[in-house]
């Protein structure tokens, strides 16, 4: 069991960045960047949502009773499962949107002044909305 500074998501989450600038581990596909997005469930995923890139209820969406085959999904377990990989499909897809269009946007100085990759994305949109809550106190 990891001691209790080490037990939280966002934590981990760190770690493992600091892993990857350190040389020890690759950097993160856009799929896995999702899948850190979801696990987290934070600012990546407010941010996701708040820029319009993921739909802002899509946590709410009730279970799925049927498979993407059309199969039926007889437990609650099941359906979770299910519900969990719709919001994961929603997130990869909204951030590797994100991703592009910001690619687009920076001028290659500015990626490479502020070291852009999905890490550095990701980081971005943990900030947005407090970017927002900032002007919106204004």
């Amino acid at each position: 069991k990891p001691p209790p500074l080490l037990r939280g998501k966002l934590t981990q989450y760190l770690i493992c960045t600091d892993l990857v600038y350190a040389g020890l581990s690759a950097m993160p596909t856009m799929e896995e960047m999702a899948s850190f997005i979801v696990y987290i469930n934070s600012g990546g995923l407010r941010g996701l949502r708040f820029l319009g890139y993921c739909p802002k209820d899509s946590s709410m969406d009730p279970a799925p009773r049927t498979d993407a085959r059309g199969v039926a999904l007889t437990s609650e377990a099941d359906r979770k499962r299910a519900a969990k990989a719709i919001v994961q499909q929603q997130v990869k897809d909204g951030f590797s949107r994100f991703y592009r269009d910001m690619e687009t946007r920076l001028t290659p100085q500015e990626k490479n002044d502020m070291g852009w990759n999905v890490l550095v994305a990701e980081h971005a949109l943990c900030k947005v909305t407090r970017l927002k809550d900032f002007w919106d106190t204004l």
